[in-house]
């Protein structure tokens, strides 16, 4: 795109085969830098990286955080794209995008450090109103100056969002979040995220009795089925109704019995 401003675009895989394609597809020809960081992929996320042009690192997960952090720093240029590996854009977005660079990512008179898009969940190729931890939609930061913020010691090591920016704006558009093609992949994120949510409760001291461990877990259940609106999903709201209790449960059980985590291998 000439005389366009350039863009970076980090992504963060692991066994990412499934949407990998599709995703770099709908961006690719708008950034002029694809990072890809990978945790140790064993299907075919690297040979679907090549095709697109990217350079691709491979790091063992430690926090997703920290991961990020890592991905920013690889990146070339000061304005970097976010959008994870099972996050498709729409044409809007894409359309979006595309005035933006040519902008020099300025919105109407000014020009924020970050744009937030709009984001909606899915699970089992179904919409859904709430996803542990997350309501549905929801507007993370996906466009960043990295210069301005990012993700420093003060990030969350699971669920994390960077930080810092003096002023945050809106995209059009949206992004479809492919999150959980079925239950076997729902539940191996359970292992992997509370075994990092565990840790960063430990590490701000956070303790945990057996009482307490059960009554969260009650309380998530009430809180993403009812209140959020899980129950307006039918079944499906039922078992992310479910994965709330559990992932609370083993989240508190873990703080209260496992040995501090060093590396984890794997991202969601």
């Amino acid at each position: 795109m000439s005389g366009a401003e350039p863009l970076s675009w980090y992504v963060l895989t692991y066994n990412s085969e499934r949407h990998l394609d599709a995703v770099l597809t709908s961006v690719r020809e708008l950034v002029d830098d694809l990072v890809i960081v990978d945790s140790g992929s064993h299907d075919a996320t690297r040979d679907i990286a090549a095709r697109h042009g990217a350079r691709f690192t491979v790091r063992q997960l430690d926090s997703f955080s920290t991961q990020r952090a890592f991905a920013l720093d690889l990146c070339r240029h000061p304005w970097v794209l976010c959008l994870d590996s099972d996050e498709l854009a729409d044409a809007e977005l894409v359309h979006g995008l595309e005035r933006l660079k040519r902008n020099g990512f300025r919105l109407e008179q000014t020009r924020p450090d970050a744009f937030r898009v709009r984001r909606r969940w899915f699970f089992l190729n179904r919409e859904v109103h709430a996803f542990y931890p997350i309501k549905s939609p929801d507007y993370p930061i996906r466009l960043l100056r990295k210069d301005r913020g990012g993700f420093g010691s003060g990030s969350r090591p699971v669920h994390e969002s960077p930080k810092g920016f003096a002023s945050v704006a809106r995209m059009p558009g949206s992004i479809a979040h492919y999150s959980c093609d079925s239950v076997d992949d729902l539940y191996a994120k359970l292992d992997r995220y509370t075994a990092l949510a565990a840790r960063d409760l430990r590490a701000r001291g956070v303790t945990a009795g057996w009482l307490e461990i059960y009554l969260r877990a009650v309380a998530a259940f009430v809180k993403w089925y009812v209140a959020k609106g899980g129950w307006r999903d039918g079944s499906l709201g039922w078992v992310l109704g479910r994965y709330a209790f559990d992932y609370t449960y083993r989240k508190y059980l873990k703080l209260r019995h496992d040995a501090p985590a060093t590396v984890l291998r794997g991202q969601g």
